[in-house]
């Protein structure tokens, strides 16, 4: 265990740049877990990671969290200066730094399922909760657009509270590159048919579109069939987290078992 008191502090300064970078994130495979909770979550599948930073405080409150073989890679640090590492009022005093996890998929060799493509969906929130709400319905894998916000960014995580450690996801992807596979292409759309009344394959890509925007014409699939969650009351939209798990809870209910 060490101990962190300045600003200058090289450990410092790279946990500042993997939090505010999604580009060094990129670069680096790295990631921030920032809280305990999301770290408890990793570990049930994980073991390996960089290093923690904690205050002294957090660290004698969870004395008994901390397995001995750790002792090398944790870091007590000033709360002021740990805090600082983050923009958000809402950061804990514990943070784990990590490569992150890399499921591998192979575009030639899908199995049945749903699979969602996010094409340049911002918001961190909503994305953290299609991951959460896809683990939970059982989608095979999430594919995200080039211009889709960060997966592994710290708000991502945390808007999925750890549920994506298990699924696969792929960024900066071509949806092209499935356009020759034996996917359906659903497009969630308000002038779509009924999700109610509609027969799954047993093999579909879902497309989630920006939520200001929606999907536009040029991913060019000309097959593509266009489903909607019918309103009532004048609601005139829902939110794309909200209707990627109604979407993807229609599908496990056709092919449960």
């Amino acid at each position: 265990m060490q101990l962190i008191h300045s600003k200058e502090n090289e450990r410092i300064k790279l946990l500042k740049k993997v939090y505010a970078s999604s580009a060094f994130r990129k670069k680096t495979n790295l990631t921030i877990l920032d809280g305990i909770h999301l770290f408890e979550s990793y570990l049930k599948t994980y073991s390996e990671f960089d290093a923690i930073f904690c205050t002294q405080n957090f660290y004698e409150k969870n004395i008994l969290f901390f397995k001995h073989d750790w002792d090398t890679k944790i870091f007590i640090v000033d709360h002021a200066l740990l805090r600082s590492v983050s923009s958000m009022n809402s950061s804990s005093d514990f943070m784990v730094l990590i490569s992150k996890p890399n499921i591998p998929i192979h575009i030639s060799q899908l199995n049945d399922g749903m699979y969602l493509y996010l094409k340049d969906i911002q918001d961190p929130g909503n994305v953290g909760s299609i991951f959460r709400a896809a683990q939970a319905a059982g989608n095979a894998a999430i594919f995200l657009s080039k211009n889709c916000v960060d997966a592994w960014s710290p708000k991502t995580l945390r808007g999925s509270q750890g549920f994506q450690f298990n699924i696969p996801i792929v960024e900066d992807f071509d949806i092209n590159s499935l356009i020759a596979s034996d996917l359906k292409f659903l497009i969630a759309d308000m002038s779509g048919q009924n999700v109610f009344n509609f027969d799954f394959p047993r093999k579909t890509l879902l497309i989630l579109g920006n939520e200001g925007v929606g999907v536009r014409d040029d991913l060019n699939i000309e097959d593509a069939i266009s489903i909607s969650i019918p309103m009532f009351n004048n609601v005139e939209s829902l939110n794309v987290a909200l209707a990627s798990g109604l979407i993807s809870y229609q599908y496990y209910n056709q092919f449960k078992s």
